[in-house]
């Protein structure tokens, strides 16, 4: 592999071969270049636009945080409610976006 860039791949051979748990904490979540949302745990923190048919939505991106075992259709949103939680996924999410040089939606 290049090492001219970062990446942000694990090796998973222990989960696939032996069953043990997943070495990730976090996921990460791109449309194309652009990071849309990051998931720790059962949080799932979101900014980005909404998509219609034609592409993106003109309306502007809204920060969303979802408690996906308590919603997993994600009809909730929980940014209000809990906005330390989502101020936290923010600024991890933006810390990653800087490291593998990925676009974040404004």
């Amino acid at each position: 592999m290049p090492h001219d860039r970062v990446y942000d791949g694990v090796d998973l051979m222990p989960l696939l071969r032996d069953g043990k748990a997943s070495p990730r904490t976090r996921f990460y979540y791109f449309l194309g270049k652009t990071l849309e949302a990051v998931r720790e745990g059962p949080w799932k923190y979101r900014f980005a636009r909404d998509r219609t048919e034609s592409g993106a939505s003109p309306e502007p991106p809204v920060p969303e945080l979802f408690h996906l075992e308590w919603d997993p259709c994600e009809l909730y949103n929980l940014y209000d409610r809990r906005r330390e939680q989502a101020e936290r996924l923010a600024a991890l999410m933006k810390q990653f976006a800087q490291e593998v040089g990925a676009e974040l939606a404004a």
